[in-house]
């Protein structure tokens, strides 16, 4: 059993645990293993959805926004356009029976089991309309909608006394102005809907693989997460009393959600607990909006991983997975290897791995899905009313203009995550040429010709941007940068400090004033501004990859090592990293890890020819 908790976030959960409201997951993590869960980029949902499904990144499955440009107009992304097979496909074509509710896309998958979109419990207008009255296909096989439909719960059915346990004085919130009860109460519906229809076809049907997607986690903590203790002073203390225990409660009623699913599952099931992305909570909590725009600033790095069963380890924390791992260990749980997967089976977990003995089935043909007029206008309208998108016309040529860029842009952050810099540039040329005035593509153009070392050429696409509205503490920062890699480190920290003063609160600037010192050797003060940038932001992998080699400078390897694991952990795709931690398990006589360590730095960039040449010599001598 797979439950995924989307938005789950550990810093919210251990408290809750220690105050005895999440049981349930406790259970799992004292009997199995736990882990911080590192997500893929860029955060946008239904491409972490996909990745997650598959164990692939998005230029593999395809999936890279929530709306595409076809034929002149925009659809909505449908299963179609995913080009990788979903772990349940690749389970249901090998014999198993599968059953998955709440995942979020449409129409219905292919192939075998039983599958129950999102779509099939979600509410338009508003929360007034059922959208499933306008997405015929939204259930597989669909003849058991009859059966599933009396088993939703519509808004008005829930009590003033239900919603009390989320916000205790609803009496003091002014209905005219604050549709925030409104929009929970129809979360809330929505989400026992997906229980109630879950823990039925569960209970009375035969299984061997089963996954609930849970969101309201997620869209609780884009709402409420603000009014979270501990109080901010942007907060006003009628709203924090009124909100503070809507994002606690609604991971207690997860949790108790959990307990029943876990009675389903019965003992002897594997059941895998997991988060496509984390969330911030505390000092590391934006000043923008948790919905809209600004709703991807608050997610975070790390989300979850909680698994126990049979085989699995027991009560251990383990390092290192990705939400791109959690596809290949399923499959591996069943024996089956998972094809050209960017993710790898969690071998850590596992007392005993299991023996993976079946190739993958070769994938079902994928054919385009064509949606009806009306099928398009209620989720294109779903999307605008959620704002996950900006308000457009399907035909307005803008509008699909606009579709294509945010595609070539996502897929850009994906091509760089591989270390493929080349083909990412390329994507961004192209964009920075199409949208001259769009100060963010230049940007991240700049930066990632800074990471080839063409630094002059960054220089003059920032001074473009700032010629194009781009704030002046972010082109600051990127300039500073710029003469780091130019080796003028006094003029990087120049600027960096510069950026610092006029706007203190950024994400990441005393990482980058770290770095700088790190270049001068001056490790001191290296060490404080690496350590000022984790007060601020806890999962910042930059800061703890700096402390590792601060850390090594000193000849402290323990601690470069436990440094160097976090950020890898924080963000598995850095080889320097990796290569880092090599040396450091390598002066602690631990080889084999080593060798691990410098592996995996060479997957993630084979150009390394001093590293594979000391490598070779480890093996020559073990």
């Amino acid at each position: 059993m797979l439950v995924v908790w989307s938005g789950a976030e550990w810093r919210v959960i251990h408290p809750l645990i220690d105050a005895g409201r999440m049981p349930h997951l406790q259970s799992i993590v004292e009997q199995g293993v736990m882990a911080e869960l590192a997500t893929v980029q860029p955060q946008v949902a239904p491409l972490l959805a996909a990745s997650l499904a598959s164990g692939r990144l998005g230029d593999k499955h395809g999936v890279l926004s929530y709306v595409a440009a076809v034929d002149g107009r925009l659809r909505p992304v449908t299963v179609s356009d995913m080009a990788s097979p979903p772990m349940w496909e690749t389970l249901g074509q090998a014999g198993l029976r599968t059953i998955v509710t709440g995942w979020p896309a449409y129409p219905a998958e292919i192939g075998p089991g039983v599958f129950v979109s999102q779509f099939f419990t979600r509410f338009g207008a508003g929360g007034r309309h059922a959208l499933h009255a306008r997405l015929p296909r939204v259930v597989r096989p669909a003849a058991l909608a009859e059966r599933l439909v009396p088993l939703r719960v519509e808004p008005p059915e829930l009590s003033l006394e239900e919603l009390r346990h989320f916000v205790p004085r609803p009496d003091r919130i002014h209905q005219g102005r604050d549709p925030s009860l409104a929009k929970l109460a129809t979360w809330l519906a929505e989400s026992t809907s997906n229980h109630a229809m879950t823990t039925s076809l569960l209970d009375s049907d035969v299984w061997d693989f089963a996954c609930v997607w849970e969101d309201l986690i997620d869209r609780a903590s884009h709402a409420f997460m603000q009014f979270h203790p501990p109080r901010r002073a942007c907060v006003s203390f009628e709203q924090f009393e009124t909100y503070q225990n809507v994002v606690a409660a609604t991971y207690h009623f997860a949790d108790m959600m959990l307990g029943r699913l876990l009675e389903l599952a019965g003992p002897q099931a594997t059941v895998l607990v997991v988060s496509d992305h984390g969330f911030r909570c505390e000092k590391d909590r934006p000043l923008t909006s948790g919905i809209g725009r600004g709703a991807a600033d608050w997610h975070r790095q790390l989300g979850i991983l909680a698994m126990r069963g049979p085989d699995v380890r027991r009560d251990e924390w383990i390092w290192g997975p990705t939400l791109l791992d959690v596809a290949p260990t399923v499959l591996a749980s069943f024996g089956i290897a998972p094809g050209d997967s960017d993710g790898r089976a969690i071998e850590r977990a596992w007392q005993r791995m299991p023996t993976v003995d079946r190739a993958a089935p070769t994938p079902l043909p994928r054919n385009s899905d064509t949606l009806i007029d009306d099928e398009v206008q209620a989720l294109c309208e779903y999307y605008v009313g959620e704002g996950f998108v900006e308000p457009f016309a399907v035909h307005d040529p803008q509008a699909t203009k606009q579709a294509r860029d945010a595609r070539d842009f996502n897929l850009s952050y994906v091509l760089q995550s591989r270390g493929a810099l080349v083909p990412a540039i390329e994507l961004l040329e192209a964009l920075v040429e199409r949208r001259p005035g769009v100060a963010r593509f230049a940007l991240q153009l700049a930066n990632y010709r800074i990471a080839l070392g063409e630094t002059d050429a960054a220089r003059e696409l920032i001074d473009t941007a700032i010629r194009q509205g781009l704030p002046l503490p972010m082109a600051q920062r990127v300039l500073g940068q710029a003469f780091s890699a130019q080796g003028n480190h006094a003029a990087a920290l120049e600027l960096l400090f510069a950026s610092e003063q006029s706007h203190p609160v950024q994400l990441g600037i005393h990482a980058q004033i770290g770095e700088v010192y790190i270049s001068l050797e001056r490790w001191d003060e290296a060490e404080r501004a690496f350590k000022k940038e984790l007060q601020q932001d806890a999962a910042c992998a930059l800061a703890y990859f700096g402390l590792g080699r601060v850390a090594m400078a000193r000849e402290l390897y323990e601690d470069a090592t436990e440094s160097l694991l976090e950020s890898i952990t924080l963000w598995h795709a850095q080889p320097a990293a990796h290569r880092t931690l090599g040396f450091a398990l390598q002066e602690l006589g631990r080889v084999d890890e080593a060798m691990h360590a410098f592996e995996r730095s060479l997957q993630l960039d084979p150009r390394q020819t001093e590293l594979r040449r000391h490598l070779a010599a480890l093996r020559a001598a073990d």
